[in-house]
């Protein structure tokens, strides 16, 4: 299939696990574990999704958590628990995730038992560069 350019998708993978947080005080090898196993996932349910390369040069994530469980989660904290996601997303779709631009993220009502997250990329269709200095 050809790349698409200038066109969103939107798909699920699964909920990352606690592991993944910054918070964890677990062993590195457990850690190391989970990053390798959830970068698996992730790979699977998007080729399972049929999720297609993109081309575009700015892309905006969108993330709308659906929790394992209604615990008062933190957004900054899922963000950081979906970087081994974030990598994997970019590399299925083929693009560097430096070009990601970080949409705010919506914590949504629990999905027992496991969760997920519905990620939309949203291709920036005008980049405009900033120069000078507005006042």
């Amino acid at each position: 299939m050809a790349p698409l350019k200038g066109k969103l998708q939107s798909f699920s993978v699964p909920f990352p696990p606690a592991l993944l947080s910054p918070n964890s005080r677990a062993h590195w090898g457990a850690i190391n574990k989970a990053k390798k196993a959830y970068q698996r996932a992730v790979w699977a349910v998007m080729k399972e999704q049929k999720v297609r390369r993109m081309e575009d040069a700015s892309i905006t994530i969108e993330m709308t958590f659906y929790p394992p469980a209604n615990y008062a989660y933190d957004d900054d904290n899922l963000i950081a628990r979906m970087k081994y996601g974030r990598d994997t997303i970019a590399s299925v779709i083929g693009v560097d995730d430096r070009i990601f631009r970080q949409a705010i993220p919506i914590i949504s009502s629990a999905e027992p038992p496991h969760g997920r997250v519905q990620i939309t990329l949203r291709p920036i269709l005008v980049d405009v560069p900033v120069r000078g200095v507005v006042s």
